[in-house]
């Protein structure tokens, strides 16, 4: 018999196959999100419908949060991992067969759906089995893993011809041969996931800046997914360059997660989010003054842009833990990845809009204002409530699912 905090060798074996499952998972959905808006945008769609099919993914993504661990609590982790999986399959292919804008509405809805369930699925088996000692070192090289599979799936474009069919196809065929390593675990599942709540009153009582933060990254980072490949369209970009876009904002949110959390442990959370959010700003405002840049300094502007803002995620959900009890993580976790999704769902519509009338200078305006919007709250923050003095190790959160908050609940104590 092994130890509750020691690995017998099929958990390890099983926890590596969910881990593979998820790798393929991201490759498709994140070359997904350049395919969809780069395909619409050649096909000379406006942009104000390019970020309408981006806000129905998160708006899909945001329902499958809240509504799709229901699947998972009635027919187990592996039949909802299998159903889902499949869904996913389906509505990509169906992708290939429609060019109706609407349908492609209705698709990428039920896609983010599934996407938001299968993450779930993912990561509550991942907290459930694996011991405590070694649980906070496994999420930790599943987020890498995770933004690594998310990089290379967006630079998957460079690679095949963006207006071919072919490219669907072989995302529904990813989403298909993520079933393979998880049909091979041989450890049963963990207990099926309870409902989570969303409690932003509380939330706002005590640390309004985590719900601003979290509302801030969904409407830049949701707004430059859905609608940066729109613009590099509009930019006269090649599908190589756009896609190379694209992965330069999650290289740089990847580069500076650890080093920006390292310093949010020893100087108050909120001035690192100061600070983060005007180089942002910065590079937006460079990037509006003097457009079109030169491609090697757009894929530096954008780089920083990336490390700048997406970071501030995790740095607003420590904050948040920093003044929190220990046993609200899972309320919380749910509360700040809602705020998040709703800034997904919204910020691609807002961003479009901007462009249809501003053209690709619209998204530099958009970033600016965004960001010159969130400094002045953190510094009416900072002027009327001093730093909290207990503070919670930081961790690089993702904005998959609620239930990677519960990093220790599953913990024996």
């Amino acid at each position: 018999m092994h130890s509750a905090n020691k690995f017998a060798p099929v958990s390890a074996l099983s926890l590596a196959a969910l881990v593979c499952g998820g790798i393929l998972l991201q490759l498709a959905g994140s070359a997904l999100n350049v395919l969809v808006p780069l395909q619409m945008a050649l096909q000379g769609q406006a942009p104000a419908m390019i970020g309408a099919v981006a806000s129905s993914y998160a708006a899909g993504f945001l329902t499958g949060c809240f509504v799709g661990g229901t699947l998972t609590r009635r027919v187990g982790h592996i039949r909802a991992f299998a159903i889902l999986a499949a869904t996913q399959s389906c509505t990509v292919l169906a992708l290939a067969l429609f060019t109706d804008a609407t349908a492609w509405l209705m698709l990428r809805f039920a896609g983010g759906f599934a996407g938001a369930g299968l993450s779930i699925v993912i990561e509550s088996w991942i907290n459930g089995r694996t011991p405590r000692s070694y649980r906070g070192r496994v999420l930790a090289v599943y987020n890498i893993v995770n933004r690594l599979a998310m990089i290379t799936g967006q630079l998957w474009p460079a690679f095949t011809a963006a207006s071919s069919t072919v490219a669907f196809i072989v995302m529904g065929g990813l989403y298909s041969a993520a079933l393979i390593p998880v049909g091979f675990t041989r450890t049963r599942p963990p207990k099926r996931p309870d409902a989570v709540k969303v409690r932003l009153a509380e939330i706002w009582a005590t640390s309004p800046i985590s719900l601003i933060g979290c509302l801030y990254v969904g409407l830049v980072g949701g707004a430059l997914i859905g609608m940066l490949p729109a613009y590099g369209v509009l930019r006269e970009m090649s599908p190589s360059e756009i896609s190379i876009l694209t992965a330069m904002v999650q290289i740089g949110a990847m580069s500076m997660q650890w080093p920006l959390g390292f310093v949010s442990d020893r100087v108050d959370r909120r001035k690192v989010m100061l600070g983060t959010a005007a180089v942002g700003m910065v590079a937006a405002i460079m990037l509006l003054v003097f457009s079109p840049l030169p491609l090697y300094l757009a894929y530096a502007a954008f780089a920083v842009i990336g490390a700048a803002c997406l970071p501030i995620y995790a740095l607003a959900v420590a904050h948040a833990y920093d003044k929190s009890a220990r046993d609200s993580a899972i309320t919380l976790s749910a509360s700040l990845l809602f705020v998040w999704a709703s800034g997904s769902a919204i910020g691609p519509m807002l961003m479009s809009f901007v462009m249809q009338f501003a053209g690709p200078r619209g998204l530099h305006a958009y970033l600016v204002l965004l960001s010159l919007i969130f400094i002045a709250l953190v510094m009416w923050r900072l002027a009327k409530q001093p730093a909290p003095q207990h503070r919670t190790p930081f961790a690089a959160v993702s904005q998959t699912s609620p239930v990677i908050g519960r990093t220790d609940d599953a913990a024996p104590h």
